[in-house]
């Protein structure tokens, strides 16, 4: 066999082998070079939950709403004492922290300005008037406005307490419901 026959034989084969490559690549799973992470998919009933842990996996989820507290550390890597006893909510930041080699989960809220580019609604009974300036169609003046009235009225007890505000009518207050809310006072 002469240098050229094996040659074009080399090339042949290295055609050919290239040529197989897409059909590997078509018949793999989508996950055979990338494993998607854990809770990554979000859906519009979607639990969204903040975790901050100094061992473990530590971000934000998007928990689907039948998933168990217990099931929900075990996917994420994170042994906690009593899970059963931590209620998983939209919009929860759990701490955990390691105390004398045990981990102690602290429940709280996320930020306003990580609420909102997530999505979710933010209290404006709770929101800062920075906080609330962020929200599409309150600027800053009428954000300390928000703030003024509360702080002489009180919380308000219902968004259309809103249109009290001077700046805020009908129309700018169906605008706003959807980044806005009122936490329900807990007895």
């Amino acid at each position: 066999m002469t240098t050229v026959q094996r040659q074009t034989r080399g090339i042949i084969a290295l055609t050919i082998g290239l040529a197989m490559i897409p059909f590997f690549f078509f018949y793999l799973p989508p996950d055979f070079f990338f494993s998607e992470p854990v809770f990554s998919k979000q859906t519009p009933q979607s639990l969204i939950i903040e975790v901050t842990a100094e061992k473990g996996e530590t971000g934000i989820y998007f928990v689907p709403p039948d998933i168990g507290a217990e099931t929900f550390f075990q996917k994420i890597n994170i042994a906690v004492d009593h899970p059963e006893k931590i209620k998983l909510e939209s919009g929860a930041s759990l701490r955990i922290i390691e105390t004398e080699g045990r981990p102690r989960i602290e429940q709280g809220k996320m930020t306003a300005t990580r609420r909102l580019a997530l999505g979710l609604p933010v209290d404006v009974n709770l929101a800062t008037p920075e906080e609330l300036a962020l929200i599409p169609g309150i600027g800053k003046k009428l954000a300390e406005r928000i703030g003024n009235y509360r702080e002489k009225n009180g919380r308000f007890a219902s968004l259309d307490q809103l249109m009290n505000v001077k700046g805020i009518k009908e129309k700018k207050l169906a605008g706003l419901r959807r980044y806005l809310y009122i936490e329900k006072s807990k007895k």
